[in-house]
């Protein structure tokens, strides 16, 4: 948690002090209107009376408009400058918050350009709901107990937020960028519907009754078989004889689910009568998609060699959809989703290789 906090207080550090960074300049497209950001006038002048933060004190007289180049006066007599405390500051955070408000200038850029807002009202949501997720599922609720954990990181509720302030107007306009910017490809489309529909738009359910070789072999031996006389050749044929018995009874109008439960090694579905969740003609390889392809829907068939072992399959349901008519629907959803990782680092890099930036 205090890590958490932490980072939040290095990533506004900067820009809650945007007069310590008048001397940074950004040269490139747009950038005096990055610099033309400040700080609000409630952060921007000096306290000689009550302060914001409340460690500062509280026994002074009314605020007064900070004299120039000063970031801080004590007793009229000790003047910290605007420039001590941008140093300060880089040697304490180093470049990372203001590689940070940089970022949010760039992106407050390409948001004019692409014509998207972001309000206030809707950071101080995002803020909100961080703290909400905070207080519920930290600590169940229990104010008191944040607030305590807060103070101990040197906040008040009220300064957190302000803190996860940058960091959230970021996410906002990072997200609604990636969307606007987003192109749907038809490789996308693609890729979606055989994810949805099947390969090729062929989905089917599938169960199995999966028969190991090695396995086998174990309870042939805690059945008294003599481990000496279980070369090869003999579990082979054990384990093709099971198969066959197996095979018969199915065919003979025995349960799937039970034999399955009884019989199968595959411990991953066992219990669930043998149906492979979500089968996509890859799993257990070539050899079992072939069967599944060729397979009717309710006959058992089999047994299926693989390099595990051998598989008793019967598909119970095939349902084939064409592309051309999900496309559109494909197309709205993958246009509508959330912005991904990727996508937002992308326009991170972007944002910053496009852009000619100066530190000093």
């Amino acid at each position: 948690m205090r890590r958490t906090i932490f980072r939040s207080l290095l990533i506004t550090s900067l820009a809650t002090v945007g007069a310590a960074l008048s001397s940074c300049h950004l040269a490139g497209p747009g950038a005096a209107r990055a610099q033309e950001s400040t700080a609000p006038p409630s952060e921007g002048s000096v306290q000689v009376g009550p302060v914001a933060d409340e460690a500062l004190g509280s026994t002074r007289p009314e605020a007064v408009p900070a004299p120039d180049g000063i970031a801080a006066l004590i007793d009229d007599e000790i003047a910290i400058t605007l420039d001590e405390y941008k140093t300060y500051l880089l040697e304490i955070y180093g470049r990372r918050p203001l590689e940070e408000l940089v970022y949010l200038r760039l992106l407050e850029r390409e948001a004019a350009a692409l014509s998207i807002e972001v309000t206030e009202a809707e950071v101080d949501a995002a803020v909100q709901a961080v703290y909400d997720q905070l207080l519920a599922v930290r600590h169940q609720g229990r104010l008191e107990a944040l607030e305590a954990e807060l103070g101990e990181a040197g906040y008040t509720s009220e300064s957190y937020r302000r803190s996860l302030r940058v960091k959230e107007h970021i996410t906002l306009l990072e997200t609604r960028e990636a969307l606007v910017l987003r192109e749907v490809t038809e490789d996308m489309i693609r890729e979606r519907f055989e994810r949805d529909f099947g390969v090729d738009g062929v989905r089917v359910e599938v169960r199995h009754i999966f028969l190991n070789r090695a396995r086998l072999k174990a309870d042939m031996i805690r059945s008294g078989a003599d481990p000496a006389s279980l070369g090869t050749a003999q579990v082979e044929a054990a384990l093709a004889s099971k198969a066959a018995s197996l095979l018969e009874q199915l065919r003979s109008g025995a349960d799937f689910e039970a034999l399955a439960r009884a019989n199968s090694h595959d411990l991953s579905v066992q219990q669930n009568g043998g149906m492979i969740p979500g089968y996509n003609y890859r799993r257990y390889g070539e050899p079992m998609a072939a069967a599944v392809r060729a397979a009717q829907v309710g006959v058992p068939t089999g047994p299926v060699a693989t390099t595990a072992g051998l598989h008793l399959i019967e598909v119970t349901e095939r349902t084939a959809t064409s592309l051309d008519d999900v496309r559109e629907e494909l197309r709205s959803t993958l246009a509508d989703e959330p912005a991904s990782w990727k996508e937002r680092g992308d326009l991170r890099a972007r944002l910053f290789g496009e852009a000619v930036i100066r530190t000093y």
